[in-house]
């Protein structure tokens, strides 16, 4: 699976902050895993996430949305979640 571009990160989240483009780009995922992730938040797909890459862009946005433009500038992982780089 290729990671998702920049562009298609845009296309899938639509008006999002930049910060939030840049750390979901940062880890890796797929286009398929980030619409993963996006169902999974909005209810219509199981909350276990297939890969740590779903599950860490699902703590990117659930932080997002409880700190809104609050973010700080250190990468960020999700609790219990592996590194993959």
């Amino acid at each position: 699976m290729a990671s998702a571009t920049v562009e298609e990160i845009r296309a899938l989240l639509g008006d999002t902050d930049e910060l939030v483009i840049e750390r979901i780009e940062e880890t890796g995922a797929s286009t398929g895993e980030i619409a993963e992730a996006l169902k999974a938040r909005s209810g219509e797909e199981p909350l276990d996430p297939s890969s740590s890459r779903v599950a860490e862009v699902i703590a990117i946005l659930d932080r997002f949305d409880a700190d809104d433009d609050d973010l700080d500038e250190q990468p960020y992982v999700a609790d219990g979640v592996e590194d993959h780089t």
